[in-house]
């Protein structure tokens, strides 16, 4: 089975969209789709995710809606630094931690924050991954690093451009 890797990213404007449930939606019912296509058509069995507030937060919620449907499917949390949710609102921080118990597995990669460790948490997810689902809102800045990592390392690359 391969893996998959889901890399989102959100500037500050589409965060507080996320937040208001303006395009949660629409974004998770796509992410189901494209998650569902590749469980069926790439054999894709395990998952992983970042938990970040907005796409990978969606994902994570459509993969555990998928494994009731495809018991075989498992989801991995990696979580950049151990405080990631703490400065997040109450239903924020309920959903992650709802999402975190649900996990088959939790990869904490750091202790403390560090101005570099989202970069450093999409390169290990990318490097363990064979597929890269990007979720994102355009071709931002942080993904384009990233997208071009996956490509030099020779990873399938999937896209959700959204809203």
């Amino acid at each position: 089975m391969k893996v998959c890797a889901i890399v989102g990213s959100v500037n500050r404007k589409e965060l507080e969209a996320y937040k208001d449930g303006k395009f949660s939606s629409a974004l998770k019912s796509r992410l189901y789709s494209r998650l569902e296509s590749l469980i069926l058509e790439e054999n894709v069995g395990h998952f992983l995710c970042g938990m970040s507030a907005g796409p990978e937060m969606l994902a994570s919620e459509a993969i555990l809606e998928l494994k009731k449907k495809y018991p075989r499917i498992s989801l991995e949390s990696v979580i950049p630094y151990e405080a990631q949710a703490a400065r997040w609102n109450e239903e924020l921080r309920d959903r992650y931690f709802n999402i975190a118990a649900c996990c088959d597995q939790e990869t904490m990669l750091q202790k403390h924050y560090s101005p570099d460790c989202l970069d450093r948490q999409d390169l290990y997810m990318i490097g363990k991954a064979d597929i890269v689902l990007f979720a994102r809102p355009h071709p931002a800045r942080r993904s384009a690093k990233e997208l071009s990592s996956a490509r030099e390392l020779g990873k399938t690359v999937a896209d959700i451009v959204y809203p």
